[in-house]
């Protein structure tokens, strides 16, 4: 993930062996909550097979992607 995101285009699911949004909120249950700060303030974009930062996130991308470490 934390190189993924680095990839304009993000990181999907499916790359790191998740099936669903839905399989990923549950699996990083403990930083969600976080990471939905992020997506409410416009610095991660998700839909239903991606994660990827904004050009926002960009700027404060190692804030975001200590959440998976």
């Amino acid at each position: 993930i934390f190189t993924g995101l680095r990839r304009s285009e993000g990181i999907t699911y499916e790359e790191i062996g998740i099936h669903s949004r839905e399989e990923f909120e549950k699996f990083y249950r403990e930083s969600f909550n976080e990471l939905s700060g992020f997506v409410h303030s416009g610095h991660v974009k998700m839909d239903s097979s991606s994660i990827r930062l904004t050009k926002e996130g960009i700027d404060i991308s190692n804030k975001i992607m200590a959440l998976f470490v």
